[in-house]
């Protein structure tokens, strides 16, 4: 008995093996025991089952039959669903076939362990549907959130794996993988805006010469058309067509973030790691708002009174501040390095910047080139205050239209402390 699951096993170990009668049973072992030996990103629960026959020898077991269960499984306490099925280990090769009604469906064969002068063969077909898509949220930690729609994912790996090397580049790099995406009249929340986002997409990705090749991916998000095409390299940049992100022209509407035209034509090239991300968005006849956070909402009216005049005594400071605190918050552990380069933002005409507390509401024009990695944003551009006003400690601003009222990105200064030329 181990935390009130019981392991049993019934059957002989003899010089030459085990006996072909031999079985393994494993019935209602709480699968949290996996945390005291791996990390896992996210919560699991429920209890394991499985039966096994044992047979060939103790230099080479076999496995002619298995079946294995997972009972109130959940993630992030929230219901997995029906997750079982076959499997066997025959010649070196483990074999697995989910049943039909699994939360994802795998049909797989892996060689195990790798050997020399040999086929090591990988050979994995899976698919992801609704019942999967309903636990975006476990796996997101409630970030993101399916509310409806319709969604399959269908993904198939083939190909040898290396036994010679011991890099994961080398031991994955005659890989050959396929992705089959289609998502129709989904319907996703997302926790920090608090607002539902409208999807469509379909399309097919591929995976070959270690490349990830994207022919043609379409659809719509939040009602503004979009197209992927493209190219990007997983480890070594390669003279490829880079991956184009074509969104709009059309309105677009991000509920509590941004509502009006795009039109964005952006490439990212060098690799999936550490890539560099140029081209152009527009934004114009428009409402950008920034979202008040959750961490905000809590805090009282007393204490946001002293944030504020703290910003109104020493705006400088704070917002340098400010510029270190993101930098190091979104540099912190990245698997993957964007890089900038040349990247233009164009805002106007008709653009509008909002911002509930404190009480913001500027209409705003200029063009802006961004350059740099996520700790090191640069600009270099003007944008210029046509009109608006600034509700601050019970007290109403108004810019000063009698002049020029300016905020000036250089080069030498991080983009998130620009130079300001604004009389209220």
């Amino acid at each position: 008995n181990v935390e009130d699951g019981l392991i049993a096993l019934d059957g002989a170990l003899e010089l030459n093996g085990f006996k072909s009668s031999g079985n393994l049973n494993i019935n209602n072992l709480p699968v949290t025991l996996a945390e005291r030996f791996v990390d896992l990103p996210v919560d699991i629960g429920g209890q394991f089952n499985l039966q096994a026959n044992l047979g060939g020898n103790v230099f080479k077991p076999d496995i002619p039959q298995g079946a294995f269960s997972l009972t109130n499984g959940t993630i992030n306490k929230k219901p997995l669903g029906e997750f079982a099925g076959n499997f066997n280990y025959i010649d070196s090769i483990a074999r697995l076939v989910t049943t039909p009604n699994s939360v994802v469906k795998v049909d797989a064969a892996v060689a195990y362990p790798l050997q020399p002068n040999r086929q090591n063969t990988v050979a994995v077909q899976a698919k992801i549907d609704n019942q999967a898509f309903q636990l975006l949220d476990a796996f997101t930690q409630n970030q993101l959130q399916w509310v409806d729609g319709n969604g399959e994912v269908e993904n198939a790996i083939y190909g040898e794996l290396n036994p010679t090397v011991n890099t994961i580049r080398g031991i994955v790099g005659d890989l050959v993988a396929t992705s089959n995406i289609n998502i129709q009249n989904a319907v996703v929340r997302t926790k920090q805006l608090d607002s539902e986002i409208k999807l469509t997409a379909s399309g097919q990705a591929n995976l070959a010469n270690e490349i990830i090749q994207i022919e043609e991916l379409s659809g719509n998000l939040a009602e503004s058309p979009f197209i992927i095409t493209g190219n990007l390299p997983l480890f070594q940049p390669q003279t490829t067509q880079p991956l184009s992100i074509v969104l709009g022209p059309d309105d677009i509407k991000l509920k509590g973030l941004y509502k009006g035209e795009v039109d964005a034509n952006i490439e990212v090239s060098r690799t999936v790691l550490n890539p560099v991300i140029s081209g152009n968005i527009a934004l114009k006849s428009g409402q950008v708002s920034i979202p008040q956070l959750q961490s905000e909402e809590a805090e009282n009216s007393e204490e946001l009174q002293d944030e504020l005049r703290e910003v109104a005594n020493n705006s400088k400071n704070k917002a340098e501040l400010q510029s270190k605190q993101l930098n190091q918050s979104q540099t912190n552990d990245l698997p993957i390095n964007p890089e900038f380069q040349n990247f233009e933002v164009s805002l106007g005409p008709g653009f509008k910047f909002t911002r509930t507390l404190p009480r913001v509401n500027f209409r705003i024009a200029g063009d802006i080139t961004v350059n740099g990695g996520l700790s090191n944003l640069r600009g270099n551009g003007q944008i210029e205050l046509k009109r608006g006003n600034l509700f601050i400690l019970e007290n109403s601003f108004f810019i000063n239209r009698d002049r020029e009222q300016v905020v000036t990105f250089l080069p030498n200064r991080s983009l998130f402390n620009p130079q300001l030329d604004i009389e209220l």
